[in-house]
């Protein structure tokens, strides 16, 4: 099993039509010029000291590449699958069947049992096994979150 946690419970397999959103995320570009940018915006002896860039000054040198961005978009579209392209990922609703087929895992539900308002109560959902990224997408993907 790969979460576990004494605070909570894993009460069986999700219900396959049940909905979940997702989000896989691209590989970073430019990741040198990223850590040389931080690197130098942080050093009080740097000239560029302070001068911090915008959110989309940096999601311009490193947001995945377009390319990169449709070959995933297009594996979902093959699948029929809702999704939302945004700045450095892509956000994704699919069913437990379609999330356990594409990345061959299998997903349960987690609940608190030490949470006993039955008002609150509320469980989630996520792999009990290793996922596999997709042949067609794991030269493109760095991580898959979500569930």
């Amino acid at each position: 099993m790969i979460h576990s946690s004494k605070n909570t419970k894993d009460i069986g397999p999700a219900d396959p039509s049940q909905h979940i959103k997702f989000h896989i995320v691209g590989n970073t570009r430019n990741s040198d010029w990223l850590k040389k940018t931080l690197e130098e915006v942080s050093d009080p002896d740097n000239p560029r000291y302070g001068k911090h860039l915008t959110k989309e000054e940096i999601n311009a040198q490193t947001a995945p590449s377009s390319a990169d961005f449709d070959t995933i978009c297009g594996y979902l579209a093959s699948f029929g699958l809702v999704y939302l392209r945004r700045d450095s990922d892509v956000e994704v609703e699919a069913t437990v069947e379609q999330i356990e087929k594409m990345f061959n895992t299998k997903l349960h539900k987690f609940i608190n049992p030490n949470d006993n308002d039955s008002a609150t109560k509320y469980f989630e959902v996520r792999h009990t096994t290793q996922i596999t990224i997709p042949a067609e997408i794991k030269s493109v993907v760095s991580i898959v979150s979500g569930f």
